[in-house]
């Protein structure tokens, strides 16, 4: 998937890849190079978001409040992650959105705890909890 990822992003197809997944045309895109560290961007108007989020993790721009929220909770950068977080994260929303109903941060907490992978540039995941009710 990353590959097609890249392939995707050849500057030619940059503008389909934004049409497609509705991202905005005030938000610029290009690719960093693995093990490029959220501090490491331009400026401070860049964020650092892995393609992954957005092509399978189901991120849109603008960033909903909930996720930012969650970032700020667990004091994380949207880098850190890795993608099943913001397929969870997502979920709750669209489950919020679609049910009418207010889950928040106490609830995925409830079923979830932040755990970290192994490795120089691990990502945060979350795991689920062995719950027996």
């Amino acid at each position: 998937m990353a590959k097609h990822l890249k392939d995707l992003l050849s500057s030619d197809r940059i503008a389909g890849f934004k049409r497609h997944f509705s991202i905005p045309e005030d938000v610029r895109m290009s690719l960093v190079a693995d093990g490029t560290l959220d501090m490491e961007r331009e400026d401070e108007t860049t964020i650092v978001f892995p393609l992954l989020s957005i092509a399978e993790g189901g991120v849109r721009f603008p960033l909903h409040p909930f996720l930012r929220a969650v970032f700020r909770h667990w004091s994380l950068i949207p880098f850190q992650p890795n993608v099943n977080f913001f397929r969870i994260i997502m979920g709750v929303i669209a489950l919020n959105r679609r049910l009418r109903i207010n889950l928040g941060i106490p609830a995925i907490r409830h079923c979830y705890a932040l755990a970290k992978s192994f490795g120089r540039h691990g990502r945060f995941f979350l795991r689920a909890k062995d719950i027996d009710h």
